[in-house]
């Protein structure tokens, strides 16, 4: 028969196993509770890291498909501009070309329109 008195001898040994039990249950109960929250920051960490490095890839795939655009647009606009200089380095061509045969024109065959000229009038023998 147990009894309240604070003076029984077996009072204290009682109160301390049942505190032992208690802390023996919760001792248990702190153990897995700790490791699932250290699993789950574990599984949490994996998981963000994998999608980091999702990200990284779509990232890398990214910048690979925008340098190929990038490159294609600078080579046509090289193009472009080569084509544009080439039409231009024709039209001075023919510009210049021109210039010249009324150069030559003019200092052949000019006189022939000029009344002052001596060339331009008949001789009469």
């Amino acid at each position: 028969m147990r009894t309240n008195d604070p003076n029984d001898p077996n009072a204290g040994d009682a109160i301390d196993q049942g505190i032992s039990r208690h802390l023996l249950k919760i001792q248990g109960l702190i153990i897995p509770m700790l490791l699932s929250i250290i699993g789950f920051f574990v599984v949490q960490s994996y998981f963000d890291l994998k999608q980091i490095a999702a990200d990284n890839q779509r990232f890398t795939t990214y910048i690979g498909t925008n340098n190929q655009r990038m490159e294609g647009v600078e080579k046509r606009l090289t193009d472009v501009e080569a084509e544009q200089r080439r039409l231009k380095e024709a039209q001075l061509e023919g510009v210049k070309k021109e210039a010249d045969d009324w150069s030559v024109f003019w200092k052949e065959y000019g006189f022939f329109f000029s009344l002052t000229n001596p060339r331009s009038r008949v001789k009469s023998h």
